[in-house]
Order: structure tokens, then C-alpha cells, then sequence
């Protein structure tokens, strides 16, 4: 449970797509994320519960797009990568916080739209432990994820570092593999006719494509980082 007394910062990520309505063989589906910038310039917004004197900084993303798209080195085969778009389920988060000694642990949420869930739903991926788990991850202050904060060759005493993989991963439907090797490799998937396959993925991609383009509502995803308070 995230204790009462805890400052949040809330990083809401846009959703959006660069693929075209139409699905090619080579292009499952994808999205792009991004940091919302606010008005203020600054591409964080707090919301604070209790105020407390742990706080976040320069909180930031390896990249910010996912793409469910074939690898970039399959370039062969039923399905296969145009050259341009290719698979990128995860990203690195990284932040620093104050006054660790305060707190236990850092709380992780990741609230997704619906149709991501349903997409996870039916089995075509896996959502990040952040946005699968009810209550989100936790982060241990004394875990592999939290490490110390130099500055000039010293190790401060007041901040340290946090790096985190979001990743979302292929479902069931595919075996856990990225469709591309699933219809071309797995000894199940190579069974599956040109017309199932196609109808599957052109489902799979019409189910993110078009809820994002029918609903812009939806196109928000956003992060929560809660301490967690001694």
C-alpha cells in the first residue's frame, strides 16, 4: 500500500500512430509516446498528496515511442520490417529523488487506455508490470534499480538515481514472439493460413489505429512515481 503522506509526480505520455489506415504485411502496428509539454515548459506535472520533502528530478525516457512492429533485422517472410518501422516495446526511465532516507521505496503506475488493456485482453501483448499489476511496481530504495548520485567524483549524501525498463511484451496469441517469427518460424504459426494471419493482424492493428483516431481522449497514457515514506 502507498502510504497517505507521499508527493506524486504524474508524467502523462501522448499516444499516437504513424502508420496509415491500411495494413501492410509488413506493419503490424504501432505507437509513438512523447512527454506532454505543459504550458509552464516544464514536461512534469506534480500532483501532490501530503506535501513532503521528497522530490523528483529530471525524470526522462531512453526514447519515447513503442512500436509493435516486425523486428528491424527480419526481412524476410510473410511478415516482415518495411525498413523504417520495427518493434520497440520498451524504454528506460530514469530520475533522481532527495532525501532517500525518508522513504522505503518508490511506487511505479502506469495507467493505459482501454484499448491497450483490451489488446492485452485478447492476448495480443503483455502490459507492463507498472499498468498489469492493480497497485503498479515497486521500486526498493535498497534494490538493483536505485544507485548512488555522483557529482564531481563524490557521492552525495541528499540524492540518488533511478533507472527502470518499462516494457510491454508480445501476448499468447503469438506465442510470446513478435508475430513476424510467429508466422514464419513457430511450427503452430507457420500453419496459420495468409487469410487468418492477415485478418488477425489487421484486427490487432485496427484496435489500436483506429481507438486513437476515434477517441483522442484516449491517446493519454501517464506515469505516477509515489514515495513510499518510512
Amino acid at each position: 500500500m502507498i502510504g497517505k503522506k507521499s508527493r506524486t509526480k504524474r508524467i502523462l505520455i501522448v499516444v499516437g500512430s504513424f502508420l496509415g489506415a491500411s495494413l501492410l504485411l509488413s506493419a503490424i502496428a504501432g505507437l509513438v509516446i512523447s512527454l506532454q509539454k505543459q504550458d509552464s515548459g516544464d514536461d512534469i506535472v506534480v500532483g501532490t498528496i501530503e506535501q513532503t520533502a521528497v522530490t523528483f528530478k529530471d525524470v526522462a525516457f531512453s526514447n519515447r515511442r513503442f512500436c509493435f512492429e516486425p523486428d528491424k533485422d527480419d526481412h524476410s517472410g510473410r511478415v516482415s520490417s518495411d525498413g523504417t518501422n520495427y518493434e520497440i516495446l520498451s524504454t528506460d526511465l530514469t530520475f533522481r529523488f532527495t532525501n532517500f532516507e525518508m522513504i522505503r521505496g518508490i511506487n511505479l503506475k502506469l495507467h493505459v487506455p482501454d484499448y491497450l488493456s483490451e489488446a492485452a485482453s485478447k492476448g495480443y501483448i503483455h502490459l507492463p508490470l507498472a499498468a498489469s499489476n492493480t497497485d503498479g511496481t515497486t521500486i526498493s530504495v535498497d534494490g538493483k534499480n536505485v544507485s548512488n548520485y555522483v557529482v564531481d567524483g563524490n557521492i552525495s549524501s541528499y540524492e540518488k538515481c533511478v533507472t527502470y525498463t518499462l516494457s510491454f511484451s508480445w501476448g499468447s496469441l503469438f506465442h510470446g514472439v513478435n508475430p513476424g517469427y510467429y508466422y514464419d518460424l513457430d511450427e503452430e504459426g507457420r500453419q496459420v493460413s495468409d487469410e487468418e494471419m492477415t485478418k488477425t493482424l489487421t484486427d490487432f492493428h485496427a484496435l489500436i489505429h483506429d481507438s486513437k483516431e476515434t477517441r483522442k481522449d484516449r491517446k493519454v497514457m501517464s506515469l505516477d512515481i509515489t514515495p513510499i515514506l518510512n
